[in-house]
C-alpha cells in the first residue's frame, strides 16, 4: 500500500517563486524591468509567459527570461528553469537538463532543489529511477528546513522491511505533521487509516485527514471525502464526501474531479446532473466510454460550454497539472 501513499501527490515539486500577479496592462512594465536586467523581474516574466499570466503561455519565451537569471548564479532561476524543462512539451527532450540545472541549484544547499532532485529520482525523469538517491537528496532538504522533504523521508523509511527503518519513517512524518504541513498531516492520516508504520486507529486519521484538508490540501479533502462516503470513523455523509472532492477539485485534484463527475453521474451527495458529469469527466480527463454516457443525451452548446469550463480549470490549475503526472 505504501506506492500509494508515495504516489497520490506526484506533482509535488516546488515551485521557486510566488507566480506574478500581473495583467496585461502590467505586463510590459514587468517586460521593462526585466530587460534592465533585473533578475527577480526576469524570473517573474518567465513565470508569466510558462503559466500564460497577464500574457499568453510561451514556453520559448520562459525558457529565454528563466536562463538569463539563472546564467548569474540564482538557485530560484535555476530550480524553476528545471521545473519548465519538466513540462510535458519539453520533458522528452530536456529532462536530463533539468537534471543539471536542479543540481546547480543544490550545490548552494538550496532546499528545493534538493527536494526537487528527490522527486527526479523518485519518478525516474531524465535518469534511472533510485530510491535511494532519493532519499539521499530528500534528506539533505530535510536537512535544510523542508518539511515537505521530511514526509517523503518518511515514505520512503516506511517501505523498508527494517522495523527500525520503519519506526524513524513514522516518526519523520508525524514531525512534519506536528509542525503544521499540510502534506504531512495527510499521509498521517493515511498511515493511521491504512495502519502503515502504526495500528490503524481510524479516529487519529479522521482528525489528520480534518486537519490536512482545514488547511487547503486536496489530498487532505480527498482522503477524508473517503472516510464520509464510506463511513470509516464517521457517519457516512456522501453529501459531505460530495463537498470535499468538489472543494480539492476546485484546488486543482484531478482525482477528486473524476470523484465530483462520477457523484453528479449516479446522485450520490449531489443530483443527478449529466451536464455537469460531463464537464468534470472532462476536467477529470476520464475515458471516452465515460465521456458518451455522461454526454449522451447534451445538446452541443452544453458540450461546448462544458469544454470550454474545462480549459479553463487546467489553465487556472497551469502549474499542478505542468510538472508531473497526476
Amino acid at each position: 500500500m505504501l506506492m500509494l501513499l508515495l504516489l497520490f501527490s506526484a506533482n509535488e515539486l516546488v515551485l521557486q517563486a510566488q507566480l506574478p500577479r500581473v495583467g496585461p496592462a502590467e505586463f510590459p512594465h514587468l517586460v521593462s524591468q526585466a530587460r534592465e536586467g533585473k533578475s527577480a523581474s526576469q524570473i517573474q516574466l518567465g513565470l508569466a509567459y510558462q503559466y500564460g499570466i497577464g500574457t499568453r503561455t510561451d514556453l520559448q519565451s520562459a525558457e529565454y527570461w528563466l536562463k538569463s537569471a539563472a546564467r548569474y548564479g540564482d538557485p530560484h532561476a535555476e530550480t524553476q528553469l528545471g521545473l519548465l524543462y519538466l513540462q510535458p512539451q519539453f520533458r522528452e527532450s530536456y529532462a536530463a537538463q533539468a537534471l543539471e540545472w536542479f543540481l546547480r541549484a543544490a550545490a548552494t544547499q538550496f532546499a528545493p532543489a534538493e527536494h526537487n532532485l528527490g522527486m527526479i529520482y523518485l519518478h525516474g525523469l531524465g535518469t534511472p529511477q533510485n530510491n535511494d538517491q532519493a532519499l539521499h537528496w530528500f534528506r539533505k532538504a530535510a536537512k535544510h528546513g523542508s518539511l515537505q522533504s521530511e514526509v517523503y523521508v518518511g515514505t520512503i523509511l516506511l517501505k523498508s522491511s527494517d522495523p527500525a527503518k520503519q519506526a524513524e519513517g513514522f516518526a519523520a512524518i508525524k514531525h512534519a505533521a506536528d509542525h503544521g504541513n499540510p502534506k504531512a498531516m495527510d499521509v498521517l492520516g493515511y498511515c493511521y487509516h491504512k495502519g502503515e508504520g502504526t495500528s490503524p486507529d481510524l479516529e487519529q486519521a479522521r482528525r489528520w485527514y480534518q486537519a490536512s484538508a482545514d488547511a487547503g490540501d486536496p489530498d487532505g479533502m480527498h482522503n477524508l471525502s473517503v472516510l464520509y462516503y464510506t463511513g470509516q470513523g464517521v457517519a457516512q455523509d456522501k453529501k459531505r464526501a460530495f463537498e470535499l472532492n468538489q472543494g480539492a477539485c476546485d484546488k486543482g485534484d484531478r482525482k477528486s474531479c473524476a470523484t465530483v463527475a462520477s457523484s453528479y453521474v449516479l446522485g450520490e451527495g449531489a443530483p443527478r446532473n449529466y451536464a455537469l458529469a460531463y464537464q468534470f469527466a472532462l476536467t477529470a480527463g476520464l475515458d471516452e466510454k465515460f465521456l458518451d454516457y455522461a454526454g449522451a443525451g447534451l445538446a452541443p452548446e452544453v458540450k461546448v460550454k462544458a469544454a470550454l469550463e474545462a480549459e479553463r480549470w487546467q489553465h487556472d490549475h497551469a502549474f499542478q497539472l505542468s510538472v508531473l503526472p497526476q
